[in-house]
């Protein structure tokens, strides 16, 4: 990935979760925008096939396969950076997971997961990159969600992970913004990606009702608001609305939260029948 020693080199971007869904989608937009990148996530095949298509676009790229909820990966991502002899110009923070499930019934290595790759993950990184990210004038973009300000029952740890993140950015972004490095917190909503099935709560409802948008939008609404040097960017109108004013619907949406993990439950039993 290195530079021949006449040319200036692209600046160096590093995103985790970058397999698919968001994460994939600022991939892609960041070749096309000149940066080389540094890929990461667990899926090797998947995160291939994204480091194909941005070396189309021109990007040098560097793919690593690791879980960020083990504690090594942090040492493991820095020193692949090191391995380069650049310097780091943008960490998007993506990986994420969480689970719609009562509390405790999970599993606590479920549980535990959440809080390793949501947020301790999100730190590790952050801090480990800072002194890169002081040197080039870079920044990050750490991946909050709508339920940062909305809080769903069934998704207590997730939501609460978000929430850590969101206040982690903002407070950053606020203490470096004197150092010009730029820390944007982005806040999607309902995103069509994986998530949703690896959460347990792929409902069709949610299609039909809820504001989505599709990962290409966070991530071109995401690059666009870090450039304009903006701490926070919630993705979409009704996103916004229901970030500023959901207070106002609040009991509506716990008794919504409730009736789509009756139907989770009721899809699981129906496929647990049939299998029978």
């Amino acid at each position: 990935m290195r530079a021949a020693p006449d040319e200036t080199p692209r600046p160096l971007a590093l995103i985790t979760g970058a397999s698919g869904g968001i994460g994939a989608a600022f991939a892609k937009l960041l070749a096309a925008e000149g940066f080389d990148l540094l890929l990461v996530a667990r899926r090797r095949s998947a995160l291939n096939e994204v480091a194909a298509d941005c070396q189309v676009k021109g990007a040098a790229v560097q793919s690593v396969v690791c879980d960020l909820t083990d504690p090594a990966s942090g040492a493991l991502l820095e020193a692949a950076v090191r391995s380069e002899g650049r310097l780091l110009n943008l960490l998007v923070n993506n990986a994420g997971y969480g689970l719609m499930t009562p509390v405790g019934s999970a599993g606590l290595e479920e549980e535990l997961g959440i809080v390793d790759l949501n947020v301790r993950a999100v730190m590790e990184l952050s801090l480990r990159f800072l002194p890169d990210l002081r040197q080039t004038g870079g920044g990050l973009i750490n991946l909050s969600s709508l339920v940062a300000f909305r809080p769903l029952p069934y998704f207590s740890a997730y939501s609460a992970s978000k929430a850590y993140v969101q206040t982690f950015s903002e407070l950053l972004g606020r203490e470096l913004a004197h150092e010009g490095v730029r820390v944007l917190a982005l806040c999607p909503g309902y995103t069509k990606t994986g998530f949703q099935q690896r959460a347990g709560a792929d409902v069709g409802a949610a299609d039909r009702y809820v504001p989505k948008h599709s990962p290409e939008r966070v991530a071109r609404d995401g690059w666009r608001a870090y450039q304009r040097g903006r701490r926070v960017k919630i993705v979409g109108l009704g996103n916004w609305t229901m970030a500023r004013f959901g207070f106002l619907v609040a009991p509506f949406v716990g008794f919504a939260a409730r009736k789509a993990y009756a139907h989770v439950k009721r899809l699981q039993v129906k496929g647990e029948d049939h299998e029978r």
